[in-house]
């Protein structure tokens, strides 16, 4: 009986240790992602300044030629007249 009792003790301790976990026992998940979306809008503030202490014809004449050649540029790029809004 003796006998039998140790060898169950025997027994029970090799489970044991065959059920230990190590930290080797692990996963490492590494991964990348991106995804291309087309922009629904976009949007530009666009500031004519111009400035002259001398005259203030120069200052209206100077922020026209600006303004023409923002229109020109517009025109070029093809942009509905529809999207493009003035402040004043």
């Amino acid at each position: 009986m003796k006998h039998l009792f140790t060898l169950a003790l025997l027994l029970i301790s090799v489970v044991a240790f065959a059920q230990k976990v190590t930290p080797d026992n692990h996963i490492v998940v590494i991964g990348q992602a991106s995804i291309d979306v087309p922009a629904d809008q976009v949007r530009f503030n666009v500031n004519l300044i111009s400035s002259d202490s001398s005259s203030i014809d120069k200052v209206y004449q100077e922020h026209q030629e600006q303004e023409n050649k923002m229109v020109k540029l517009l025109k070029e790029l093809q942009i509905p007249a529809s999207d493009i809004r003035y402040y004043r």
